[in-house]
């Protein structure tokens, strides 16, 4: 694997307004077999010094001296980081959601399907990152990271942009009926959220669900863009549904070193 390649989808919007992160793909980094090659995660049973090379070179790509990331449990609780932590990356408790207003600094998470956000705001400093899987986008986590997030940095929603990074597709999210009928309950005005595939099985559009949700906490339409990559399909990101056993790449956002 060449050195120090660590492809990134970057963000015009983000970077305009005076942020840096984005989206990294699985490539470009040192690990082998299913967690080739930029895998970021210590929890999956890679080979720790493979690990902490993709770190370095992440962190070297978007010019923080931190990038801070909770353990993910599924839920809705998000973190404040309120002050800069040590460099390097900075493992904190559990969460779904990490946010901050520090530079210097970038907040992410995880992922190998789940949707990943980034959120930033044009008024005044405030970013954050949200995982969401099946689990968190049910129970609506969107809801609770943006009440804490405005509150807690004094944000408005609408001066709020946000990103929905690559994650599982309606094309390959096969949920079983019994979690689909939970869904169309729960999201009855949400036209096209579960539709069946060509074999008859329920799908469901997990992205669809984030836009939905990021509008009625009060971000405008034109301020949410999605990235409408299917991890699943594409190959260049690493997938739990395609591969089972596999890595994660990561999504951040933040200030950089001034």
């Amino acid at each position: 694997m060449t050195a120090n390649i660590t492809p990134i989808l970057t963000l015009p919007a983000l970077n305009a307004d005076g942020y840096i992160g984005g989206f990294f793909s699985r490539l470009g980094g040192v690990s082998r077999g299913e967690f080739e090659s930029l895998n970021l995660s210590l929890s999956q049973g890679d080979e720790p010094q493979h690990v902490e090379e993709n770190r370095r070179r992440v962190l070297e790509k978007i010019h923080v001296r931190t990038i801070a990331v909770a353990k993910q449990v599924h839920g809705t609780h998000p973190l404040f980081l309120r002050e800069a932590p040590h460099p390097g990356f900075v493992h904190l408790g559990e969460a779904d959601a990490v946010y901050s207003d520090l530079p210097g600094v970038a907040v992410g998470v995880s992922t190998a399907d789940c949707a990943p956000i980034l959120l930033w705001s044009v008024e005044k400093p405030g970013y954050a990152s949200i995982h969401a899987g099946w689990r968190g986008a049910f129970k609506n986590i969107i809801h609770h990271v943006m009440t804490a997030f405005c509150h807690d940095l004094g944000i408005k929603a609408e001066h709020l942009k946000a990103e929905i990074g690559p994650a599982i597709g309606r094309c390959c999210y096969e949920v079983s009926p019994e979690l689909a009928e939970q869904f169309l309950r729960a999201y009855l005005n949400i036209e096209n959220l579960v539709e069946p595939s060509l074999k008859g099985t329920p799908h469901l559009n997990l992205p669809l669900l984030v836009n939905h949700q990021l509008i009625e906490a009060g971000l405008a339409r034109s301020s949410i863009h999605n990235q409408n990559i299917c991890t699943c399909c594409n190959r260049d990101y690493f997938s739990y549904r395609r591969q089972g056993r596999s890595g994660r790449q990561l999504s951040c956002v933040g200030i950089e070193v001034r």
